[in-house]
């Protein structure tokens, strides 16, 4: 009997010896078969016992090491670490052989498909460019119509540094940190020219902004005497602008007998303009004027009965009907006189403000008769 006992005691004690770990309540002194130690829990599940407090910090700072060696490289810079997961320490009795180093530990847990939430925030930076741009200047160096690059517009650099937070590797937010400027933009620089060309265009316009013809092309009774008009008169206050019909170079401009003061422009195809009665010329002979350019002012110079401005093209050195050259009556309003002694070739707003008599003939009998008497 006595054997019995003894066998059963030496079995009891064997087992004691090679129990693993318990969970201990208080601060008591270690077993007799057992050390103290510390449980660790993540998000509620054991994953081991270490010795020490202080392995606990180096638990977590280990967690955080790995995840910089992940996330970090040459392009960015850690800023943060948090570990999102909820870690519990609990003091324990354990058997010697049962602790854990803090690498095996995080080892052992990820390789049973378990993972420890973390956030992270990271300084990335990046290189963009800044864009130019695009200034509109005007010239009078250049001709209308033409556009020069002066200065060619270049793009601009910046880096800009970003602090971004990923969540369990998943980014959840990115701000702008910083931004510095390391080329400027700049900007391109076209000039448009404003310049008229004195090109000619082949194509006439009236000399004066709104038109009335007191006298046609062609043979007339002046004075009781047959009189045959080589141009056109158009009605023009002493002073009313008066505008080259084409582009070309002005030949003559002075005074010239019966034209009184008179401008001939010579047009790049040959054909000449003659504008007479002025009474102020603004251009100079040898020089050249594009088509619309301001170059007199009518007036009553020569012979005339009163101010208006004589208008003629020639063409091969003959006098031709100038509203055969200028732009067509189509579309423009014909207003004829109550005595039908002349035509009027303007704008609505001309006669509107002129309120000049109209005869009560239809419009199209108005068309009509000017048309006739521009033949």
């Amino acid at each position: 009997m006595v054997k019995k006992n003894l066998f059963v005691l030496l079995i009891l004690f064997m087992v004691g010896l090679t129990f693993g770990c318990s969970e201990k309540e208080g601060d008591g002194a270690a077993s007799e078969n057992g050390i103290e130690a510390y449980l660790i829990r993540v998000d509620g599940k054991e994953i081991g016992y270490i010795s020490g407090k202080e392995e606990i910090e180096a638990f977590k700072e280990l967690i955080k090491s790995e995840k910089i060696k992940e996330y970090g490289n040459q392009n960015s810079e850690i800023i943060k670490v948090t570990i999102n997961s909820e870690i519990e320490v609990d003091k324990a009795i354990c058997d010697p052989e049962s602790l854990m180093s803090t690498e095996d530990m995080i080892k052992y847990y990820e390789e049973n498909g378990d993972s420890i939430s973390f956030s992270i925030t990271v300084s990335e930076k990046d290189k963009v460019y800044i864009s130019f741009e695009t200034v509109y200047k005007n010239s009078s160096a250049y001709y209308e119509g033409t556009k020069v690059v002066s200065v060619k517009g270049e793009k601009g650099e910046k880096d800009i540094t970003y602090h971004v937070t990923y969540v369990d590797g998943v980014e959840s937010g990115k701000v702008v940190f910083e931004e510095n400027v390391t080329k400027d933009a700049v900007n391109e620089v076209i000039l448009v020219g404003t310049k008229k060309s004195t090109a000619s265009t082949g194509s006439y316009a009236w000399p004066l902004n709104s038109v009335y013809i007191t006298s046609s092309y062609g043979g007339r009774t002046l004075n009781g005497y047959y009189d045959f008009h080589l141009g056109v008169d158009l009605r023009a206050s002493s002073g009313t602008w008066v505008y080259a019909s084409d582009g070309g170079e002005v030949v003559f401009a002075g005074y010239n007998g019966s034209y009184g003061y008179l401008i001939k422009i010579k047009h790049d195809n040959g054909d000449y303009t003659y504008y007479a009665h002025l009474s102020k010329i603004a251009v100079s002979s040898g020089t050249r004027v594009y088509k619309g350019q301001y170059i007199a002012l009518s007036g009553a110079t020569g012979n005339v009965t009163g101010a208006h401005l004589h208008f003629e093209i020639r063409k091969n050195g003959s006098t031709v009907n100038p509203v055969s050259y200028l732009p067509s009556l189509k579309g423009v309003v014909i207003m004829s006189s109550e005595y039908l002694e002349s035509c009027l070739v303007g704008t609505e707003a001309y006669q509107s403000h002129y309120a000049l008599p109209v005869s009560f003939y239809s419009r199209k009998e108005q068309e009509e008769c000017c048309l006739a008497r521009h033949r």
